[in-house]
C-alpha cells in the first residue's frame, strides 16, 4: 500500500468556535501558512489580567527589595515576593501561548486531504481541524524474504506499477532496510521512496492505493542459457 511518511491531522490547541477556516481539501499549503483562526475573548482577557498582575508583583518585589536594601525587610520576604514575581512572569508567558493556539497554522507544506471542521462550529482543545499530506514523501513498505538481504542495498532501483490503477508506473528506489528481522514471518521491511513525478497529481500515485513493487536483486550478462 502506498502511504506518505508525512503524514498528520492537525489538532485544535484551544477552545472556542472557528471565527475563520481558511483552506480546503484539495488546497496547497505552506509550512506556518495560517489555516484557522479560533475566536480569542477569553485567551485575550486572560492577558490582561495576567499582565495586570505582573505589573503588580514586579512593584511589590522592587519595593520589597528597596526595604532589604536599607535593612527594612528581611530575606523572607524578599524571596516570597521574587517568587511572587518569577511565577507572574510563568503566567504571563503562559496566557500568551494560549493566544498564539488559537491561530492554527500548518506544520509543514503539503496538500489538505481532509477536512473535519466547519467555520462557526465550536471545537475544544484536542479537536481534529484538518489532515495534510506531504505528497513528496510517498513510500511503499515492502516485506522480502531474509535470505535476499544481502542483495538488497540502500538507492537500489525498484519498479512500481499500479494494481488498479494501472496507468501509474516508474521506478522508486529503496530508502531504508529495516536493522530486524520479523521472526513470525522471516522477512525484512524495505521502505521504497517513490520520486516526485510518481505522487499526486492525475497519472501519480495517491496515499492508499496498491502497488505492485518488482525489486532485481541480481542480473548476469551474457549468460550461456542450455535448452533441451
Amino acid at each position: 500500500t502506498i502511504e506518505a511518511e508525512r503524514n498528520v491531522t492537525v489538532h485544535a490547541e484551544a477552545t472556542g468556535s472557528i471565527v475563520r477556516l481558511l483552506v480546503e481539501e484539495g488546497d496547497t499549503v505552506k509550512q506556518g501558512q495560517l489555516i484557522a483562526r479560533i475566536r480569542y475573548d477569553a485567551q485575550s482577557s486572560a492577558v490582561d489580567r495576567a499582565s495586570t498582575n505582573l505589573a503588580k508583583n514586579q512593584a511589590d518585589y522592587e519595593r520589597m527589595k528597596s526595604l532589604f536594601d536599607r535593612g527594612a525587610a528581611s530575606a523572607e520576604e524578599l524571596d516570597t515576593a521574587r517568587i511572587a514575581y518569577d511565577t507572574a512572569q510563568l503566567d504571563m508567558v503562559d496566557r500568551r501561548r494560549d493566544v498564539r493556539n488559537t491561530r492554527v497554522k500548518a506544520p509543514f507544506a503539503g496538500t489538505v486531504t481532509e477536512r473535519f471542521a466547519t467555520e462557526g462550529g465550536f471545537i475544544s482543545n484536542g479537536s481534529q481541524l484538518v489532515s495534510i499530506v506531504d505528497f513528496d514523501t510517498l513510500v511503499a513498505r515492502v516485506y522480502v524474504p531474509e535470505k535476499e538481504l544481502d542483495r538488497i542495498r540502500p538507492g537500489q532501483p525498484v519498479q512500481v506499477v499500479g494494481k488498479a490503477a494501472a496507468g501509474r508506473r516508474g521506478v522508486g528506489t529503496v530508502k531504508r532496510i529495516a536493522p530486524i528481522v520479523d521472526a513470525t514471518t522471516g522477512t525484512v521491511k524495505l521502505t521504497v521512496a517513490l520520486p516526485k513525478e510518481l505522487a499526486g497529481g492525475a497519472k501519480g500515485f495517491l496515499p492508499g492505493m496498491y502497488a505492485e513493487v518488482t525489486l532485481e536483486t541480481e542480473r548476469r550478462e551474457k549468460a550461456t542459457i542450455l535448452s533441451k
